[in-house]
């Protein structure tokens, strides 16, 4: 019984040892480690939402004006089966459309993906045309506001500094106020995306996805 006994505690000893072995071994691979090897649709998502979020309102310093790159949106929200399909370069301009086309599609994918771009347009024309409506707005409020100031300085009103400053806070309000409307529609777009990248991986094979993803995620 006292043999029995020994050697059970042996062999759950050498049974935590292993576990803790392996735990060591994968707690050493980092989350973009492990992205590497199969990327993450979780992380593509993220890094959508996250550029969304980030954009910046840019300053010509040439003419003192305004500019937000189309409108604040992204190539990942914006991505259309028209662009997809089309011979137009201009179309193609689309980065998540370039990495898609780039995909060599066999005769059963390319209609399912095509289907598929048509769905996530459609569903996403909503949200677009919601964010558009709302930034343009925006634009023209900002923009009689920035032409007050100029006119106001090119009179003698106001000073050079002065004028500057109420420039720098004016476009520091411009993005504030764009990012309002970014952070009420960043959940839909996300959701929306999220369900494109599902359902596409769903047709591509691991090799594809793979090249996909790592041309999105660069």
């Amino acid at each position: 019984m006292k043999k029995m006994m020994i050697k059970q505690l042996l062999l759950s000893m050498v049974i935590l040892f292993t576990l803790s072995a392996c735990n060591k071994e994968f707690e050493e691979f980092t989350p973009e480690q492990r992205g590497e090897v199969m990327p993450s649709l979780t992380m593509l998502v993220e890094t959508a939402n996250l550029k969304y979020l980030s954009g910046e309102v840019e300053i010509d310093n040439q003419d003192v004006s305004f500019f937000v790159a189309n409108d604040g949106l992204i190539d990942e929200y914006t991505a259309t089966e028209r662009a997809f399909t089309s011979a137009d370069k201009q179309a193609v301009a689309n980065s998540f459309v370039a990495c898609l086309r780039s995909i060599e599609l066999d005769a059963d994918q390319r209609p399912r993906v095509r289907r598929l771009m048509k769905l996530y347009e459609n569903r996403n024309e909503r949200i677009i045309g919601n964010h558009r409506m709302l930034a343009h707005q925006l634009r023209e409020r900002m923009e009689t506001a920035r032409r007050t100031l100029h006119m106001q300085y090119r009179n003698g009103r106001i000073t050079e500094d002065e004028f500057r400053t109420r420039i720098a806070a004016l476009r520091e309000r411009y993005q504030q106020s764009l990012q309002r409307i970014r952070n009420s529609n960043a959940e839909a777009f996300s959701r929306s995306y999220e369900l494109l990248l599902q359902r596409l991986q769903e047709i591509l094979t691991e090799e594809q996805w793979e090249a996909f993803a790592d041309c999105i995620g660069s």
